[in-house]
């Protein structure tokens, strides 16, 4: 028989006079098997847990499309950095041009970096001419990580992001492009706007976001926005959609 290491049963095996006697009575003494946990169920019809699945939610399978170019596509994100908060809207232009211009406030939180990173050098520069310290030191530099990183932030943000049907071309950079050049994507090519769910984990938890990319003939995609307003993605990849006349791809949809 075999025992278990519970104190009942080592004293009852170690003193009585035969040593196939346990007073403990557990699963192990009695020669079964161990009883395994019950793991609590989820309730399917929880909101909050469809909800969590549906964001979160495991792999989508492209057939359900019907359409071979899917087959082809990944529907994994492009980008793995989340954007939390609204940083485009989408505009028209004029008739068969559409253009995604920044937000007030995605602009603001930019230039609030940058003023608080200039802060940070001029304090810390004044300090270096009265007494050379470390702190002085560490916060120059510490100013001039923030300015670097809001300018190049405000700069990525203000980058033109333009579809133009007269021009037939797709582009996300400064100078306008043309047929053939690097950074241009002819509308021709688009198959599909296709829409992602993701998120990142931080310290204060779990922050969603989504993707916006255009899907060209042959599977591969070109990223157009990120944004962290699921409503406000999927408005603009509706009217990208009609814009373009091609279907949306949304897994979570």
């Amino acid at each position: 028989m075999a025992h278990c290491n519970s104190v009942s049963c080592t004293q009852s095996t170690r003193y009585a006079a035969d040593a196939r006697v346990c007073r403990c009575g557990c699963d192990t003494c009695r020669g079964e098997q161990p009883r395994q946990p019950v793991r609590a169920k989820t309730d399917l019809r929880d909101p909050a847990a469809q909800e969590r699945r549906r964001r979160e939610g495991g792999h989508f399978d492209p057939a359900l499309l019907g359409d071979p170019v899917a087959l082809e596509t990944s529907f994994h994100p492009l980008r793995r950095s989340v954007t939390s908060d609204r940083t485009h809207a989408l505009y028209e232009e004029r008739d068969g041009r559409l253009r995604f211009r920044p937000t007030l406030p995605a602009i603001a939180l930019r230039v609030l970096s940058i003023g608080i990173g200039s802060v940070f050098v001029a304090a810390g520069a004044h300090v270096g001419l009265t007494q050379l310290a470390f702190g002085a030191f560490l916060m120059v530099t510490l100013g001039l990580v923030g300015v670097c990183a809001g300018a190049l932030m405000l700069g990525r943000l203000l980058r033109p992001i333009v579809l133009d049907r007269e021009l037939g071309l797709f582009w996300k950079q400064w100078r306008t492009p043309r047929i053939g050049e690097r950074g241009a994507v002819a509308l021709a090519e688009v198959h599909a706007v296709q829409v992602l769910a993701k998120y990142s984990s931080g310290r204060h938890g779990r922050s969603y976001g989504y993707e916006l990319n255009l899907v060209l003939h042959d599977g591969s995609r070109v990223n157009v926005v990120d944004e962290g307003d699921a409503e406000c993605v999927r408005d603009d990849a509706e009217s990208l959609s009609i814009f373009l006349d091609v279907p949306v791809w949304d897994p979570r949809g």
